[in-house]
């Protein structure tokens, strides 16, 4: 979800500029990695709180934009991409230890059937 939160972003950015939402802070260890030895609601909601910020400041970007024609159906698509990461935080959100890999299984799933669904598009070379 973070490599899917980014790659939005890298678009967010390159439609709106500049995407700054607020980070919550780490803790390390000694080598630099991320450690963390709370329960996992605890982590969950940390995760789910940087998500949040950051999709609401894709989105905030992206209301800024004011685009015509060909530009403006590519901010409606980023922005659908947007409100899919927003709704898979919310599910993440109430999601427990036990159900954590199903949604994310689910998640995953229909990435991958979405580009497929855009691979096929490319593919269509009716005339």
């Amino acid at each position: 979800m973070r490599q899917t939160a980014d790659d939005i972003e890298a678009d967010v950015a390159r439609i709106a500029g500049k995407v700054t939402p607020d980070k919550p802070a780490n803790t390390t260890d000694r080598s630099g990695e991320t450690v963390s030895t709370e329960p996992f609601t605890s982590r969950r909601d940390k995760f789910v709180a940087n998500l949040r910020a950051r999709v609401d400041a894709m989105g905030k970007a992206l209301d800024a934009v004011d685009t015509k024609g060909a530009r403006a159906t590519e901010v409606e698509d980023v922005r659908a991409r947007v409100k899919k990461l927003g709704d898979d935080v919310d599910r993440l959100s109430r999601a427990s230890a036990d159900d954590w890999w199903d949604v994310t299984k689910t998640r995953v799933t229909e990435y991958v059937d979405r580009v497929d669904r855009s691979v096929e598009r490319l593919d269509d070379n009716k005339r």
